[in-house]
């Protein structure tokens, strides 16, 4: 099952999703920037950044 949620806020919006992704109480979860493509993979050992130059 795939999902899709467009986040927006200020400080701590995310720390929910976050400590959920860090306790696997998640599945496979990334974030992209539409306007620079770089893409956010946090995953519960830390996480992984693309982008390209």
């Amino acid at each position: 099952m795939s999902r899709s949620h467009i986040a927006t806020g200020g400080s701590g919006t995310l720390d929910s999703i976050l400590l959920a992704i860090a306790d696997d109480k998640t599945g496979p979860t990334m974030w992209m920037d539409r306007k620079t493509g770089k893409i956010f993979a946090p995953y519960d050992g830390g996480f992984d950044v693309v982008a390209s130059p």
